[in-house]
């Protein structure tokens, strides 16, 4: 967010969606007021209690202070408050929880509240210690009778209070933090000149951040603000370190998760910004689920999630993710949702931004107009439009859009209710985007280029922003125009300062070896050509230019970096998907197989770090690992992924024999023998879920985890199962590809691309009638529920709530059985959950995975432990 304008416009909205008083009911005294989370970090700051719940509620509201989630630290505070109502240091961290952040204002409510606090918890200090005591004097300071006061005043007497304390309590990671952030909210985000040198405030709060991350490198906190104070330098790579640590200290705080992408996306590493993203979403989608958290973090900082992968996946020329992506955010914040928060006005439009960017001209001119209360978001729509009609050739229907669009940013809102944001500035470099192209298309480059080269001027003047505030940087623009004008030279110098700004995008470098190779410098061309293919190894689309402006680029056009410039038609385009899915190589990965004692062989793939934590992914019925097919590119390559065809299914042997759990179980001790590996996370599916469980059951040594999704209670099967066996038991050979197609279709409940459809039908078809006969009839007596006691690892449950196959109380009853487990319901979703949101499914195995990390390293007894609980995804 464009922090220095957004706090202003945030402090109306704030008002109304922040925190509400506390109770005074006695009533309510005994009654717990936040639940002890876990997933949270190590973090631990003693204080004057002994009572020791009080401290790990302390602790848990210290810990999501750090990570700006200041309605749940509140909640955690009072929580600490009344399991000991004389810790003097809960209500400094209700206090300090209310006052302004570096994202947001106070309100005059909260600063009501926030004095009250301080005061009490100065009624309380006589028995705290000196340094409890320097922290309460200080934040007493912040904060006046009536709420208000002179708040810069207010904000420099606190820090100057904190900088005295942290002289006082110089190896006190905590005061020293703590100081930092004081110190920062006199000046958020304006901690640098214009030349790139620190402020002389911000030279003191780096040495003392970077003190403390010398001396305890795992300090959240710190770390959180060493990124925030050096994401908008000229040296972001000082903060990397920093970056790398953070990301898996709190896997249950979205915030702290999501963190590190403020780096990767300044210093190039725009694959590992997404990465951080689809985890820090579905950490905050399960908080959000559990807590059902009020205030400013699920209309905030969730959706920054969302905005941020949209955003990285962009940059690194991967069109499905960025538009499934933007969608889901705009579905979050809708325009009526933007219309109240006016700082969220950009999220309604994000799709229209992915389509104009990936010239998705049809979808874009089929969009309906915004409502007429949205004048940004219509200015958006006639620049997309326009976009549109300039690739088909539609000069004139283009002009209309300018018109138009330029009509539009005369609206009174951009001097009143958006005056403060930089929604007009957006328009303005829209609006000259638009005309450049125009203009191109009519003949005159040269006053194309001169209106780029004002859209460059305007975007360069607008304040450092996370994501950047314009969704297209102009300059990739105005190179691809320069070179269709036969200027290179020029090019090449506009795509190297590109690049300066963003680091090794494909889409410059792209641009960048256009022009040197028009400029006959073939050696250099060569070298860039291969950055390129390093940047651009992810992306599902072919350039053809550093900007998409072809007239027929749709959702379901070239998915590789290669191909021809043929624009084929729709019927074309299905039937070159499903040959695509069908040929042997369209998987991204390569198969490979491996031989068990008994002589099975079973295909898989592997990606991701060797030494990492083991993920073995078992399939559902009829499946093979290529359903997990749309999930492995959104894992992270810091685990090791081995998705397993299972006997019988794919192009995994298919000898004669059982195929009942216990054999399928069997075979994955025999997989990990073979590839030594001692214990895993296993993830299974629908029949693969029952193999997890059998697994877990029979090699109980041998399981880190389970990840269960539309999973079976393991007794004789529900209704819904024998009915199905009933058709499967009339099945000849050849499988009939009619009763294959309706059988993976009535796993789902959400559409699926139908390429991918194909592929699992495809690989339906390759199980033989006697398999299909042979690994659905043990469901008719297979009962081992009663074993389920005995496990005891982490265990993820997964369902989707429109499942044919299991229901709401199946699921309850698996959760009850295993004791250590804990449910995560998809909404809308069917059998197949990571089928149909892929994202949030790998999102959720990731956090989870992370979490055995942490708890990993809590349970050595190095340090405090918040719960024993299964750690949270």
């Amino acid at each position: 967010m464009l922090r220095r304008v957004f706090r202003t416009v945030l402090a109306s909205a704030v008002a109304v969606i922040f925190i509400a008083p506390a109770t005074s009911a006695r009533a309510q005294e005994s009654v717990p007021k936040a639940p002890e989370l876990t997933g949270l970090g190590t973090l631990h700051m003693p204080v004057t209690t002994s009572v020791p719940q009080a401290q790990r509620f302390f602790d848990q509201g210290l810990r999501l202070l750090y990570a700006f989630n200041h309605a749940e630290a509140i909640r955690a505070f009072r929580e600490a408050a009344r399991l000991d109502p004389g810790l003097a240091m809960a209500h400094w961290g209700r206090a300090i929880a209310l006052g302004p952040n570096l994202n947001a204002p106070m309100t005059q409510e909260n600063g009501r509240q926030a004095y009250a606090a301080i005061r009490q918890a100065r009624a309380l200090s006589s028995r705290a210690t000196p340094r409890e005591q320097a922290l309460i004097e200080a934040l007493s300071l912040r904060y006046a009778a009536d709420g208000k006061g002179d708040r810069a005043a207010l904000d420099r007497a606190y820090a100057g209070a904190m900088q005295k304390a942290a002289d006082r309590f110089e190896d006190d990671p905590d005061v020293q933090t703590l100081f930092a952030d004081a110190q920062m909210n006199t000046m958020p985000w304006d901690y640098w000149q214009k030349d790139g040198t620190a402020k002389p405030e911000t030279a003191r709060i780096l040495t003392v951040l970077e003190t403390v991350i010398a001396r305890q490198p795992d300090h959240a906190g710190a770390l959180h603000y060493h990124i925030h104070l050096l994401e908008a330098s000229a040296d972001p790579d000082r903060a990397a370190a920093s970056a790398d640590r953070l990301g898996s200290l709190m896997p249950a705080a979205g915030h702290m998760v999501h963190m590190p992408a403020h780096i990767y996306i300044r210093v190039g590493r725009y694959a590992d910004a997404a990465e951080a993203n689809v985890r820090a979403i579905a950490a905050d989608e399960d908080y959000l689920a559990q807590c059902q958290s009020q205030g400013l973090y699920p209309v905030s900082y969730y959706p920054h999630n969302l905005h941020f992968l949209w955003a990285a996946a962009t940059l690194e020329g991967r069109r499905a993710v960025a538009v499934d992506t933007a969608r889901r955010l705009a579905e979050k914040v809708p325009h009526h949702h933007a219309g109240a928060l006016a700082w969220t006005a950009d999220y309604p439009v994000t799709p229209l931004l992915a389509y104009a960017r990936f010239g998705m001209w049809q979808e874009l001119l089929t969009e309906p107009k915004p409502p007429a209360n949205e004048p940004y978001a219509i200015g958006v729509w006639h620049y997309g439009r326009g976009l549109g009609f300039v690739a088909r050739g539609r000069v004139d229907a283009a002009a209309t859009e300018l018109t138009s669009l330029k009509a539009v940013m005369k609206h009174q809102a951009f001097t009143t209710t958006l005056k403060d944001l930089p929604m007009l500035t957006n328009l303005q470099i829209a609006s000259r985007i638009l005309e450049g192209e125009l203009g191109l298309r009519r003949g005159n480059a040269d006053a194309a280029i001169a209106v780029l080269g004002e859209a460059v001027k305007i975007e360069d003047a607008i304040p450092y922003n996370e994501p950047p505030v314009w969704h297209h940087p102009p300059r990739q623009i105005l190179g691809a125009v320069l070179l269709e004008a036969g200027r290179p030279a020029e090019a090449e110098a506009v795509y190297r300062e590109d690049l300066k700004r963003f680091r090794e995008n494909g889409w410059s470098l792209f641009g960048l070896a256009k022009s040197l190779e028009a400029q006959q410098k073939s050696s250099e061309a060569l070298e860039v050509k291969r950055r390129f293919e390093t940047a651009w190894k992810r992306a599902d689309i072919r350039l053809t230019s550093s900007r998409v402006m072809e007239a027929g680029t749709g959702p379901a056009e070239q998915t590789s970096a290669s191909g021809a410039s043929h624009q084929p038609s729709l019927f074309e385009l299905r039937r070159s998907a499903i040959a695509l899915a069908k040929a042997e190589d369209a998987p991204l990965h390569a198969a490979k197989h491996v031989d068990l004692a008994d002589g099975t062989r079973l295909a898989y793939v592997e990606q991701g770090d060797t030494n990492g934590v083991p993920v073995i992914l078992l399939h559902g019925y009829t499946d093979s690992w290529r359903s997990y097919e749309r999930v492995l590119p959104h894992l992270p390559q810091s685990v090791r992924v081995l998705a397993v065809t299972q006997r019988g299914h794919g192009d995994s042997g298919k000898p004669d024999g059982e195929y009942e759990s216990r054999v399928f179980a069997r075979d994955v001790a025999n997989f990990m023998d073979t590839l030594s590996i001692e214990r895993a996370v296993i993830v299974g599916h629908s029949m693969g879920a029952t193999v997890a469980q059998r697994f877990a059951v029979e090699y109980p040594r041998r399981v880190r985890a389970l990840v269960l999704e539309g999973a079976f209670i393991p007794r004789p099967a529900n209704d819904e199962v024998r009915k199905f066996l009933d058709e499967v038991l009339a099945l000849k050979d050849p499988i009939d590809p009619g009763f294959a197609r309706a059988f993976q279709q009535s796993t789902l409940a959400q559409p699926v691309p139908p390429a991918f459809f194909e592929t699992v039908v495809g690989e339906s078809l390759k199980v033989p009638a006697r398999v299909w006969h042979a690994a659905l009839q043990p469901y008719l007596t297979t009962d081992f529920a009663a074993d389920l006691a005995q496990v005891t690892v982490p265990t993820l449950l997964v369902w989707g709530d429109r499942d044919a196959f299991t229901g709401r109380s199946e699921q309850d009853e698996l959760s009850r059985a295993i004791k250590t487990s804990r449910l995560v319901v998809y909404e809308g979703a069917g059998h197949s959950p990571h089928w149909e949101e892929p994202q949030r499914f790998a999102g959720q195995v990731a956090s989870f995975v992370a979490g055995l990390q942490l708890e990993a390293v809590d349970h050595t007894g190095a340090s405090h432990s918040a719960s024993h609980a299964p750690p949270r995804p």
